[in-house]
């Protein structure tokens, strides 16, 4: 059987090494509070404000009901009694 031969070269056979990876670096970002520009009595007038065009809105639209039922009733009174109460 043949037997292979073990040739050496006079060099040294050179390895590749492995590149360094890339350091990243991660900025952290903090979340900072904003400061606020309002103080607790702002908020408690703000609400008072609100209160009171809420207010102004809803008895608006009671008037508006009542004026469209003034309206109409008579309207449907007549339409009523000329076909049920004949």
């Amino acid at each position: 059987m043949p037997v292979a031969k073990k040739t050496t070269s006079a060099t040294t056979r050179k390895r590749r090494t492995r590149k360094a990876p890339v350091k990243q670096v991660k900025t952290v970002e903090t979340n900072v509070r904003p400061s606020t520009l309002l103080k607790s009595t702002d908020y408690l007038n703000d609400i008072k404000i609100r209160w009171n065009i809420h207010t102004y809105e809803v008895n608006a639209l009671v008037n508006d009901i009542k004026w469209s039922y003034n309206q109409v009733s008579n309207y449907v009174i007549k339409v009523y009694q000329a076909e049920f109460v004949k």
